[in-house]
């Protein structure tokens, strides 16, 4: 997904990402090099888990999958939104908030308008990319936002 980078306090962040957790990576300590009997304090990294040690491959998607649910929860509650549609590069869906039918039918049209779109703003300069397409009708609105590997489908109600 592509988002801006925006400065928040002291550091930045990723507004599609959250917020690192409570122990994210911090400075090892200043104390001086000869207290050799004090036991080392554990490399924090982020994320972590208590021993000091990176979460695993699960622990972190689970992490992720639940900050993208809270995103797609957020955009859904927006006024106007009927249904969001996440595919993947190949055109596939892989989360939904619409039947399964009405999924199916944008996804494949969708990623086929996204390729040609993509390889439109290319052909006219190769350092381009497609970042956001929005198409409205009469009936309603569909914002695209293309990424290397998946896309986000938003449907609206543009008089809603």
């Amino acid at each position: 997904m592509v988002a801006a980078r925006s400065s928040v306090g002291q550091g930045t962040y990723w507004p599609l990402l959250p917020a690192a957790p409570i122990g994210y990576w911090e400075p090892q300590s200043t104390e001086p090099a000869w207290q050799v009997n004090k036991p080392a304090q554990p490399a924090r990294g982020f994320p972590h888990t208590s021993g000091g040690t990176s979460l695993g491959t699960t622990a972190l998607t689970a992490w992720l999958q639940a900050e993208v649910e809270e995103t797609l929860k957020r955009i859904q509650s927006q006024k106007g939104v009927q249904g969001i549609i996440v595919v993947n590069s190949e055109g596939i869906p892989i989360k939904s908030t619409v039947d399964n039918s009405t999924t199916v039918q944008y996804a494949g049209l969708m990623h086929s308008f996204i390729m040609k779109a993509r390889s439109t703003v290319r052909d006219i300069d190769p350092q381009n990319d497609l970042t956001f397409l929005r198409i409205r009708s009469k009936k309603n609105e569909i914002m695209i936002a293309p990424d290397k590997d998946y896309f986000l489908i938003v449907i609206q109600n543009p008089t809603e």
